[in-house]
């Protein structure tokens, strides 16, 4: 089982405090590293279209809601392509949908080419752990990210992020 394993394992690396603390209970050998990105990584290039972008995974069905009607709105726009990575959500709206990519490489190309991506997330136990990974992404391709405001991204400059607390007010007062 998933706690055998940590129990036994040497050392657990988590990329938030907040993991770090859940996992410190079967294992004190817990260390912290946070993400980080790589400029050498992202070939970013000039942006030829207007993309609002999402990644999207099974982990985000109970809470599609957040994001579709961001993404209907984005729809309406003249000049501006909706676009799903991953998980394909079946909306009655266009979007272009990009399924799993097959590696990092392929991911990045597909967000260096979004204006505006989303980070929809539920505040809730499980996502109080998670990292500011979307945003570093997003910036390091050089879109601008609407995010929940939620714990992962609470620490980033609200010049750095617009933040919002549903989706309405995503899809009337931010794309």
């Amino acid at each position: 089982s998933h706690r055998v394993m940590c129990e036994e394992a040497d050392y657990i690396i988590c990329a938030t405090p907040r993991l770090a603390e859940w996992y410190s209970e079967p294992n004190k050998n817990v260390v912290v590293c946070e993400n980080t990105v790589d400029p050498r990584d992202w070939n970013v290039k000039t942006k030829k279209k207007r993309i609002v972008g999402v990644v999207l995974s099974t982990n985000h069905l109970k809470h599609m809601h957040i994001v579709r009607d961001a993404m209907r709105a984005a729809s309406g726009f003249k000049d501006v392509e909706v676009q799903v990575l991953g998980l394909d959500p079946n909306w009655d709206f266009p979007y272009t949908h990009v399924g799993f990519t097959p590696s990092v490489a392929s991911y990045r190309r597909v967000v260096s080419r979004w204006s505006v991506g989303l980070a929809p997330v539920v505040d809730n136990d499980l996502t109080s752990c998670k990292s500011d990974l979307k945003w570093l992404e997003f910036t390091i391709s050089g879109a601008a990210m609407i995010a929940s405001d939620v714990t992962a991204y609470q620490h980033i400059a609200d010049d750095c992020v617009l933040r919002a607390e549903s989706s309405l007010e995503i899809g009337r007062a931010h794309v």
